[in-house]
């Protein structure tokens, strides 16, 4: 009888972890980058991965349209507290290096566009550019498997940094004056 129960508690197991795979194709360009700070100042330059998505108004907003600016894309969830946080902070430094080149994306990973156009009208961050990843292809792209994560991209379109947590107004300031 224990034989038994061991093997019927052995095959649930066996299956349960099976299900738990992954077998879904993810776009094999994905950034393969450090969970943490990665600067790849001394490093062989890494392109950042082009796309095209619609904003938060329905316009189309190319990565391209921002070759010969400092880009910095940040990956957003509406109902992540940190994500959240960042965003006053973004808005200041924005504000503050929109004259030397300095550009702010928001992108919204996977939820729906309502959703997230409910939520700039209840935050006063409208004058934000808010990009709407609607099925998590680009953040696929950019290998982003946690929010929030933040890429900061030079003028010829190269990955400069990146950091898959919570970053702080300095820490930004400080990235952005090292890839000016």
């Amino acid at each position: 009888m224990k034989k038994l129960i061991y093997m019927l508690t052995a095959a649930i197991l066996s299956i349960g972890f099976t299900g738990c795979s992954t077998s879904s194709k993810i776009d094999t360009k994905k950034i393969e980058v450090n969970k943490e700070v990665n600067e790849v100042k001394g490093q062989d330059k890494q392109e950042a991965p082009k796309f095209e998505l619609l904003d938060a108004n329905g316009k189309k907003q190319v990565s391209t349209d921002y070759l010969g600016k400092v880009l910095v894309v940040n990956f957003f969830n509406t109902w992540n507290a940190d994500s959240i946080k960042e965003i006053p902070e973004f808005m200041k430094v924005g504000n503050t290096y929109k004259k030397e080149g300095v550009e702010i994306l928001f992108i919204n990973s996977g939820e729906k566009g309502e959703d997230v156009t409910q939520f700039i009208s209840d935050n006063p961050i409208a004058s934000l550019n808010v990009l709407l990843d609607l099925n998590s292809e680009v953040t696929k792209k950019y290998g982003v498997d946690s929010s929030p994560t933040t890429y900061v991209i030079d003028r010829d379109g190269y990955i400069f940094a990146r950091f898959a947590k919570t970053i702080s107004k300095d820490e930004l300031i400080s990235t952005i004056k090292s890839v000016l």
